[in-house]
This record gives structure tokens, sequence and C-alpha cells, in this order.
């Protein structure tokens, strides 16, 4: 017989008290057996794992540790990436510790100033390659008093 086939557990009502009850895992109802002292089959105490397992405790130890170990290297790594890219910024050249004297006349750190300066001869070879370029000039349409102090 498989689980499904068994027979349904056949249920005796208690004389004395007038409940229900299995005589094949039961000896009695619930109270009648209560009365008796006799404990329960199904009432155990549970018990937790980390009362049954003393390695729980060490594994949360080192859990925790590494969490927190990964947290001071990643606060460090982007400390260190936050130093690394300042002064990259137009902005943020006076956080690199260079004063106004280091920088050059358009105020900005002379390492952007050569980047700015790649940036600029890229758009103009793009400009040259669309056919936007005014050759006379020597600027790119569109781009007519842009940082010139005096507006020309």
């Amino acid at each position: 017989m498989t689980e499904s086939e068994k027979p349904a557990p056949r249920g005796v009502r208690c004389e004395v008290h007038g409940l229900l009850y299995d005589p094949d895992s039961a000896g009695g109802c619930v109270l009648c057996r209560r009365d008796a002292g006799i404990p329960s089959q199904t009432a155990q105490p549970a018990r937790s794992a980390a009362a049954t397992d003393p390695a729980l405790g060490k594994a949360l130890a080192v859990t925790a540790g590494l969490v927190l170990l990964t947290s001071l290297g990643l606060y460090s790594a982007h400390r260190s990436v936050v130093k690394m890219l300042r002064g990259a910024l137009p902005g943020a050249s006076f956080d690199a510790g260079l004063s106004p004297e280091d920088l050059g006349s358009a105020g900005v750190d002379p390492r952007m100033q050569e980047v700015l300066d790649a940036i600029e001869e890229m758009e103009e070879i793009d400009a040259k390659r669309m056919g936007v370029y005014d050759e006379v000039e020597g600027e790119m349409e569109g781009d007519e008093g842009y940082g010139d102090e005096d507006g020309d």
C-alpha cells in the first residue's frame, strides 16, 4: 500500500471525556493521557539550531568579521580612487593641493588643460570630417563667442 492508499485512522470516542482518539497511535484521549502522566508524543520541546550546533556561533562571527573587513577594504579603495581623480576635474584643482599660482592663466590645472586641448582637437577633427568647420575663421559653426571674453 502507498501512503495515499492507507486507511484513514479510525476514531474511537473516549468513555470518560467524550473526545475522539486513534487507538492505534494513542492509549486514550488527550485528557486521559494527561491525567495519567503520559508525555505527549507530538509535543516535544523545540531546540534551536544554535543550541545544538556550536559551530554556528563561530560561523556567524567569521561572517561578521568578513563583512567588516570587506567594508573597510571598499572604503579604502573608494578613498584612493577619489584621491586619484582629484585634479582631473576643473572644480577640484584646489582639492588636489594646487595653489592659484600653480594653475594656468585660465585657472585650470595644467594636467586638465592638456585633456581639454585634446578634446578640442578631436572636436575640430570631427567637425572637418562632417564639413562644418570654417577654414577661414578656424572655428566650428555655432561656436561663435564661445570662450571669448570680448564677444568677438
